[in-house]
């Protein structure tokens, strides 16, 4: 990942509902970092961002789940806010070349697998960053290299590279105070990884891999793929 182009936008999807929970107020602590840290920009503010358009603005957030005030909060710290729910179907590269990063804490499998879909050539997955759930724990379950037939996220496995940042579930190597209580960023962060694409083996691949299609997913697969993702309305 630290051999990829610089980081030139970053799109947050499933952040929760920051206003109501402590894991989520962490999820966005860190997205704001990350955007001082990644893109430089001090705090500013943002209007709204129809959806699709995120190319419009390097820092954008979207979550079915935000309210009027958790909006108005992420525009007020220069974060535009997505107003259509696109399932995870964002694009990669950047306008500029760069790369982008996606920061997507605990979001589920169907979520990472409509944006690989929607990145499903070389150049696109190459220049992308995915910040969130391990892959290698999404595709834990028995059946999943039978599920590489139907799910772009289990078919993109092999050409992932993943760096795990998160503490482990139910750690206690920080407590508030320094105590002994409840861990400092409990659930907010475990089980998170960086996930990276090879470029060379993406490129390597023969052109035919790239155009064979996806079988619809079978009645016992749905369970693989159907997890914590909120449709959008029709």
């Amino acid at each position: 990942a630290c051999e990829r182009p610089p980081v030139e936008a970053i799109i947050c999807l499933g952040l929760g509902s920051f206003g109501t929970a402590t894991a989520p107020r962490y999820q966005v602590a860190l997205a704001l970092l990350l955007r001082e840290e990644l893109l430089g920009e001090a705090d500013g503010r943002a209007e709204h961002c129809t959806g699709g358009d995120e190319a419009e603005t390097p820092f954008c957030a979207f979550d079915p789940c935000f309210d009027e005030l958790e909006i108005a909060f992420l525009r007020s710290r220069g974060c535009a806010v997505l107003t259509r729910n696109s399932e995870g179907r964002h694009s990669s590269p950047a306008p500029g070349g760069g790369s982008v990063l996606f920061f997507m804490p605990h979001c589920g499998r169907a979520l990472y697998s409509n944006l690989v879909q929607h990145n499903w050539r070389p150049a696109s997955l190459a220049s992308m960053l995915v910040l969130g759930n391990s892959f290698a724990a999404l595709s834990g379950d028995p059946g999943a290299e039978r599920a590489a037939a139907w799910s772009p996220l289990f078919r993109a496995l092999p050409l992932a590279s993943e760096s795990p940042i998160g503490v482990p579930a139910g750690s206690a190597a920080t407590s508030r105070g320094g105590g002994s209580g409840e861990p400092l960023f409990a659930n907010a962060f475990n089980n998170t990884s960086l996930h990276a694409f090879d470029d060379d083996a993406l490129r390597a691949l023969p052109e035919g891999w790239w155009e064979r299609s996806f079988e619809p997913p079978p009645r016992d697969g749905e369970r693989l793929m159907s997890l914590d993702i909120v449709p959008a309305e029709a």
